[in-house]
């Protein structure tokens, strides 16, 4: 199982960073339509993408195995949200010289 949790997480990582890139240049490039829905379908994907591994490890390894496939998965999902997010917004704010659109 760990070769498949491996995969996902490296599936999931790869389709996160090209989805905040996506959104980051088109910041920089100041594209009227930059809004984060690029990003936001990817984490809805991604994160849809979680529950057949779950399925997979409740059928090999027991339910205890998919609420954890889940747990760590919604944590992953968080974090890198949140760090997606206070980045984007913060070239948001060096791009537009406005200190007020920068998160704490």
């Amino acid at each position: 199982m760990t070769p498949l949790y491996a995969l996902a997480l490296a599936a999931s990582a790869l389709l996160l960073a090209i989805a905040h890139r996506m959104e980051a240049g088109a910041i920089r490039q100041r594209v009227t339509g930059a809004n984060g829905l690029t990003l936001l379908a990817a984490f809805i994907t991604s994160a849809t993408a979680t529950l057949p591994l779950a399925a997979i490890a409740w059928w090999v390894q027991g339910a205890l195995a998919a609420a954890a496939t889940l747990l760590f998965s919604a944590l992953w999902h968080l974090a890198a949200w949140r760090l997606s997010l206070r980045h984007l917004q913060a070239l948001i704010a060096r791009s537009t010289g406005d200190s007020t659109k920068a998160t704490p």
